[in-house]
């Protein structure tokens, strides 16, 4: 039997004829008033209280003094100068006493030190600031110092030990086949002369030098160069503005009640 894609879901449910509510008609728009005065409710109920000017206190007039500037200062004017006969010495620390002593401050390295004559003579010369030139012993001055290690040691005669060797590689003189499945199924096609395989990406191309090709693109017909002196026209709107009537001076209440005073002469 075959599938006809009905459900019990399907075939037990009732289809209700339902319809959309249909949307309430707008209202058009009305204006409230007649032409705009741009007057605001701030400049309509504004009054003038006639407030007086605030008090400004003039300045001073600069009177010169033609007195003679002499130079003194109080500070001067009250100096006294007093003669010493001797300035005092100040504090100096006292000079410095060796004390006799008999250490020669030695360590215990150099008082046991040894020095062996080598073949060569050398002169250490110290320098002024009282470091010692380092001159390598020569090469034939032989070293006859023995270590605790080399008098407690003691030759073991061992014998070595057998390493078993690697074993090497031996190539194999059998003759390889060289048949595989693919090479035994293999039939050899015969083809004509001057023919080529031809290959997953379709026939090879080739190219007629004696055809021009003369065709106009859009874009190339649509192309305007970048010194183009026309331009194309423009149907947009533009916006524009709009210059009304106004009545405002746009002159702040401390502009108004500002009174320009004459500079006064020095």
């Amino acid at each position: 039997m075959p599938f006809d894609g009905t459900t019990t879901q399907r075939h037990d449910y009732p289809a209700w004829e339902i319809h959309p509510d249909p949307p309430a008609p707008k209202q058009p728009w009305r204006s409230s008033g007649g032409k705009f005065d741009a007057e605001t409710t701030n400049k309509t109920d504004f009054r003038d209280m006639g407030a007086q000017p605030r008090y400004q206190r003039k300045p001073q007039a600069y009177v010169p003094n033609s007195a003679k500037f002499e130079g003194i200062s109080s500070n001067r004017e009250a100096f006294k100068n007093w003669e010493i006969v001797s300035r005092p010495m100040g504090r100096h620390s006292a000079p410095y006493v060796p004390l006799k002593d008999d250490r020669d401050f030695k360590s215990t390295n150099a008082a046991a030190y040894i020095d062996h004559p080598h073949d060569q003579h050398v002169e250490h010369k110290v320098s002024q600031s009282r470091t010692a030139a380092f001159h390598p012993p020569p090469p034939s001055s032989k070293f006859d110092s023995a270590t605790t290690s080399g008098e407690a040691y003691r030759h073991w005669d061992i014998k070595p030990r057998d390493r078993t060797p690697k074993a090497q590689w031996i190539p194999n003189r059998s003759k390889f086949a060289t048949e595989t499945t693919y090479s035994t199924n293999f039939v050899v096609k015969s083809m004509p002369p001057g023919t080529t395989r031809p290959t997953k990406f379709g026939p090879t191309y080739t190219p007629v030098a004696s055809s021009k090709f003369e065709g106009v693109s859009t874009h190339k017909a649509d192309y305007l160069p970048t010194d183009h002196p026309h331009k194309l026209p423009d149907f947009a709107p533009k916006k524009q503005y709009v210059n009304q009537k106004d009545d405002r001076d746009f002159v702040t209440t401390h502009w108004e009640a500002y009174e320009m005073k004459s500079k006064m002469g020095r």
